[in-house]
């Protein structure tokens, strides 16, 4: 039956529903379901093949495609302990593995939304189930099906069987259209009536709720579901319906053309293969994915992009066709549900590739390639960019185009204007940075240093499984690309030890890692770095290390193309941490020029820092000899090589020395004491006199004296002093006695990474306690309960105060934002 429009389309009081609305009375909203009935509800046939997920609380997510007789045996057996979803849509028999993705959906069984109730959402279930009324008048239908999913509604309206059929491309790109349409109609009404937000869940691939099983976020909650018994709607109906609404659509070839491109017209590149095309062939031999026909369907597709942009000859256009193929083959050929590979699949794939390329826009085709352009394309004559001869050979006005070569030029009160205030840093705080964001990072030493230890505590933190590194904050990225390029089997051991706990989907979503040499040299061939960052669409990359990444570092032109190949990649908004090694001969005074290789190396980099020590040495140096603004440190790390854990072990407590010391704190004492050192030079009395100046600025000293030629003192002002501080990383160490200084004997203190004590973390100090170890990950705390993420940073709490406050009590900006 067709829904008729007898209402004002999104008007709860109008239209009516044959007197059978979902919350209109009546015995079919007790009809209670099972999986089996919903399927038939949905028209799902017997020989359809359907996805089956689910997953065990803190448990890998699992997925399953079978037929719906097993799809509901398979729901039953984890209907209790788990939570279990299924595929709305069924998924073609070429799904071997995986849940499948919109490309291998065959039929638009319905039109669905996601209610939950919550906070920015529906107030509660009886507003959740009044939207679905609403809907029901405004189609002038009930709802097939109602899931009650444990925390909210899933509504269905099942799709007229022969309107949902998905045979052709054309077919694809409609039931994307409708899915898209009735998405912003639902999302419409929902603000209009209950000002609530649906979630995003309008795809085709889309994955529910299984009535009879347990929503197990958080105390388990039965999943049950009815039938009001509403109609299959026409697709023609829905349209219509969702056009009364007069809200502004796209058309349904949104991302697509309205006439394909003429694939007889697409050509092969003369000058070569560009290096990310030839990068994403090779990677292709690498590749493990979970679905394997799928995959080969992606693939296929940019290749057939590739070819449109004319990035590619001839010869590698084959090559990239055999390489698809054996890939395909390997794939196909291993593991438990191996199969041979059809006669035809591969050429169908390729075949299907170059359709569906033939009618992407510009924006989706460069979308397929990762935001990537042929070299060809983006060059231009100067001649046609700068003003005639008589107009003093001035650049003509830059357009605004995303490929427009004079793009990066931009006004000048914008460029000095519209920077933010302070320095954005990916590890660091306030004046503190070692890793600035859009400057690159070096971490260079000798070899068996802790290098790629150092470099994986930073990983650990760029994911968010820990909130600081050296007693520095670090900042929560989206995903990591680690260039494993040396020893690659090493650097997984320590990174084993280090991330070892981290969940697994963690690490596959959001960390990236290439074992091995790199497919070209990125000095030679500066848009490489770049291009591997693009394939991995990583925003922070490690290169490990720098000797892999470019052959000759010691020639200036091999130093002046690495810089190129770095300053590419910052400029396209990615992030880089780059280890490097020291020259054999390093100087006794830590120094810049210390690093291997040409000046070009360290000069275009933002931030260095060197480690001195002997290979496998429990303690290392660290010295930050360029930065952002102030230098860190110098610091004494403990290297735990077991559990590839690095923190700081002795650093300068200022505040407390100042308090401990007659008279005062001298800035030539506070020199000598930072840089360990009996004659501090007049370079180290400077950043001694800004640390100590930033501690008055900071009310916690005040300057004694009556000026030249008696040098200024520094003492705590009154009330903050600090007897007993805290240390920065809490990894078991004792208390330090600070009444040992007068006797002269070594403090072995831990110390905050800006060279005094954690005032803030007073709370902690119980009598000289040992404090206890904090979790290194957010699933480490006993108490699993308790909120464990900053509300202000939203990075991990590490310490029992912290997690009881909601906030990082020892870091200066979750402080402020906790004030306000």
């Amino acid at each position: 039956m067709s829904p008729t429009h007898e209402a004002a389309p999104g008007r709860a009081s109008a239209g009516a529903t044959n007197g059978n609305h979902f919350r209109g009375g009546g015995t079919s909203t007790r009809n209670y379901i099972g999986l089996p009935d919903l399927l038939d509800l949905l028209n799902v046939d017997v020989s359809d093949r359907v996805a089956v997920s689910y997953r065990p609380p803190g448990g890998r997510f699992c997925s399953v495609v079978c037929s719906p007789e097993e799809a509901t045996a398979l729901a039953a057996e984890k209907a209790t302990g788990a939570d279990v979803w299924f595929g709305v849509n069924p998924v073609g028999e070429h799904v071997d593995s995986g849940r499948g993705t919109g490309d291998d959906v065959t039929r638009q069984t319905a039109l669905f939304a996601d209610l939950d109730v919550g906070e920015g959402k529906f107030a509660s279930l009886a507003d959740a189930e009044g939207f679905v009324d609403v809907v029901a008048r405004w189609l002038n239908a009930d709802p097939t099906a109602v899931v009650y999913s444990g925390h909210g509604i899933q509504p269905y309206w099942a799709v007229d069987p022969a309107d949902g059929h998905i045979a052709t491309q054309s077919d694809r790109i409609r039931a994307e259209a409708l899915l898209s349409r009735w998405a912003a109609a639902v999302r419409h009404l929902a603000s209009e009536h209950y000002g609530a937000h649906l979630d995003s869940v309008f795809d085709l691939a889309r994955i529910l709720r299984v009535p009879d099983t347990e929503n197990m976020k958080g105390d388990p909650v039965p999943v049950t579901a009815v039938a009001p018994g509403g109609p299959p709607l026409t697709v023609s109906a829905v349209v219509d319906a969702i056009a009364e609404l007069g809200l502004p659509f796209e058309e349904p070839t949104a991302g697509t053309l309205d006439e394909p491109v003429d694939t007889s017209t697409w050509t092969f590149a003369s000058d070569g293969t560009c290096t990310y095309v030839r990068a994403m062939i090779d990677g292709w031999s690498g590749d493990r994915p979970d679905a394997r026909h799928p995959w080969l369907l992606a693939q296929a597709t940019r290749l057939a992009c590739a070819h449109r942009y004319g990035c590619f000859t001839e010869a590698d256009y084959r090559r990239a066709e055999t390489v698809l193929a054996d890939r395909m083959e390997s794939l196909c050929g291993s593991g438990s549900n191996a199969r041979a590979v059809g006669v035809t699949e591969v050429a169908s794939a390729i075949d299907w590739g170059r359709q569906r390329a033939a009618i992407l826009t510009d924006g989706q085709l460069s979308k397929q390639l990762g935001g990537h352009t042929h070299r060809a394309d983006t060059t231009v004559e100067l001649a046609t960019a700068v003003g005639p001869a008589g107009d003093g050979g001035r650049l003509s006005k830059p357009g605004s185009g995303a490929d427009d070569p004079w793009a990066l030029l931009v006004p000048g009160g914008s460029f000095i204007h519209d920077q933010p205030e302070g320095i954005p840093a990916l590890w660091g705080d306030g004046e503190y940075v070692l890793l600035a964001d859009g400057e690159a990072l070096i971490i260079a030493g000798p070899q068996g240093v802790g290098k790629t230890t150092l470099a994986g505590l930073i990983i650990a933190g760029l994911l968010g499984l820990r909130c600081e590194v050296l007693g520095l904050p670090v900042a929560r990225q989206r995903r990591v690309l680690y260039l494993a390029m040396d020893r690659p089997r090493q650097a997984a051991r320590a990174l084993r030890r280090q991330l070892g706990r981290a969940p697994r989907e963690l690490l596959d979503d959001r960390l990236v890692v290439w074992k091995g040499p790199p497919l070209a040299d990125m000095a030679a061939r500066p848009e490489t770095l770049a291009a591997y960052a693009a394939r991995a669409d990583a925003d922070v990359v490690i290169v490990d290390s720098l000797k892999d990444a470019a052959i000759g570092l010691s020639d200036d032109e091999v130093g002046a193309g690495w810089n190129r190949a770095r300053q590419t990649a910052l400029q396209a908004g990615v992030n880089l941490i780059e280890l490097h090694h020291n020259r054999k001969a390093a100087s006794e005074a830590p120094d810049i020029n210390d690093l291997y290789g040409s000046t070009w190396i360290s000069s275009g980099a933002g931030s260095v820092i060197l480690l001195a020590g002997k290979p496998g040495a429990a303690y290392v140096k660290v010295h930050h000899v360029k930065a952002p603004a102030e230098q860190v440190g110098p610091w004494t790390l403990l290297h735990e090589q077991d559990t590839g854990e690095m923190t700081v072990h002795r650093a300068a407590d200022l505040l407390a020395l100042a308090g401990l010391t007659d008279g005062g704190l001298t800035v030539s004492a506070a020199a000598g004491a930072i840089f360990e050192t009996d004659k501090p030079d007049r370079d180290q009395k400077k950043q001694a006199s800004r640390r100590l100046d930033r501690l008055v600025d900071d009310g916690l000293l005040r300057v004694v004296g009556s000026g030249p030629p008696s040098p200024n003192r520094y003492v705590p002002t009154a009330g903050k002093s600090i007897t007993q501080p805290i240390p920065a990383t809490g990894f078991g160490e004792s208390l330090p006695d600070y009444s040992r200084h007068s006797r002269g004997e070594e403090n072995s203190q831990v110390n905050d990474s800006r060279g005094h004590s954690r005032h803030s973390r007073a709370p902690h100090s119980r009598g000289g306690r040992t404090l206890k170890s904090p979790p290194r990950y957010a699933d480490d705390s006993q108490e699993g309960s308790e909120q464990r993420l900053c509300y202000v940073c939203g990075g991990l709490l590490e310490y029992a105060d912290d997690v009881r406050d909601g906030y990082h009590s020892g870091r200066s900006s979750c402080v402020r934002g906790a004030d306000r």
